[in-house]
């Protein structure tokens, strides 16, 4: 069994623990174990932003009668409502030393780091409840696919079965 631990900083999932492990074993198991923690994660994500569509409806201003498009629907719910899809668009995952740039921000890994993360302008405030969200509290859907995602300790699974990958491919046994 192994010894780590898992943990969420912001948007990172680290991995702590695995300075005793061969190099060679940490280069090859713990990027391609972090690749699916992450990716999986993700996919978890999909379901607390995949709420009820609301559409929109377009409304005419009485004073000016210029036309706007409202949205329709219940406001605050979680799994989050889906008005035009924008959050789970740009939901994205990043592996171990990654960089991406996403709607004029900048995403970075480290080697023994993944990030699941959103660059909706809004998703910090429907994840954390603030501005115009308060209201609602917060949805915090990348924590709540996380634990989903690790449910009996998954994440810690498929840290070992990749180790075992690995000295299996190099006959370390």
């Amino acid at each position: 069994m192994l010894n780590i631990t898992v943990k969420i900083e912001n948007e990172k999932i680290i991995l702590e623990g695995l300075n005793g492990f061969a190099e060679d074993i940490r280069a090859k198991a713990i990027p391609s174990a972090l690749r699916e923690i992450a990716s999986g994660t993700a996919r978890e994500a999909i379901r607390f932003l995949s709420g009820p569509a609301r559409g929109l409806k377009t409304v005419k201003a009485k004073g000016t009668g210029r036309q706007r498009a409202v949205s329709q629907g219940e406001a605050g719910g979680y799994p989050v409502p889906r008005l035009t899809g924008n959050l789970r668009r740009l939901l994205q995952w990043l592996g171990p030393n990654r960089t991406i740039g996403s709607e004029g921000k900048s995403f970075s890994t480290g080697s023994m780091e993944a990030m699941i993360f959103d660059s909706a302008e809004y998703a910090n405030v429907i994840h954390e409840g603030t501005g115009t969200s308060a209201a609602y509290g917060a949805r915090p859907f990348l924590n709540d696919a996380f634990e989903a995602f690790n449910a009996g300790e998954r994440v810690k699974r498929i840290v070992e079965e990749k180790i075992d990958e690995v000295k299996g491919r190099h006959g370390l046994g």
